[in-house]
């Protein structure tokens, strides 16, 4: 494998009420431990051959407030 690309992330829009500590565990998990099992899992045979590359794309939604309710709006 030359290259591994990691697009990972999910979000439970709603009012801080209606999402739980699970919901931010299940995205913290997804967004942080999906893209670093992704590349241990490429890494030995990168580091065999010398060569390969590991990205990981974030999410705009990270970056602008997202139109509807979300976690601070009732």
């Amino acid at each position: 494998m030359d290259v591994r690309a990691t697009v990972a992330g999910i979000i439970q829009p709603g009012t801080f009420d209606a999402v739980t500590l699970e919901h931010f565990q299940d995205a913290i998990d997804a967004m942080t431990y999906g893209p670093i099992h992704c590349a241990l899992a490429v890494l030995p045979s990168m580091r065999g051959r010398r060569f390969g590359r590991i990205e990981t794309v974030a999410s705009v939604r990270g970056l602008v407030f997202p139109p509807h309710p979300c976690l601070c709006c009732p």
